[in-house]
């Protein structure tokens, strides 16, 4: 079997993934600072961006050239979950410490 239609389609899903996610992340460092709610909040909005989290697919078993396509879609996944949470602890230490959270007295 030819794997390579599957491996031209594995490279523009990364692709495509890869600038989603980086235009959703120069999204949210421009509006998230712009938001007029408390900072906890904010750090909120950024945990739950990735839609990433909000998707199940079951137990599915891809044969053949497929299994090209899936273990190159796992290992962006593992990634972009690790990408997500260097942006998400770099954009949180812009929030902690800053005097935006009330003191406990």
């Amino acid at each position: 079997m030819n794997s390579l239609p599957v491996l031209a389609t594995s490279l523009a899903l990364v692709m495509i993934s890869i600038g989603v996610h980086y235009e959703l992340f120069r999204l949210l460092s421009a509006v998230v600072p712009r938001l007029a709610i408390a900072a906890r909040l904010k750090v909120l909005v950024l945990d739950l961006h990735d839609p990433g989290l909000w998707r199940h697919r079951g137990d599915i078993v891809a044969t053949g050239p497929l299994r090209l396509l899936a273990g190159i879609e796992g290992i962006t996944g593992l990634v972009l979950i690790a990408w997500t949470a260097s942006f998400a602890y770099v954009e949180m230490g812009h929030y902690w410490g800053n005097g935006e959270e009330e003191e406990e007295g």
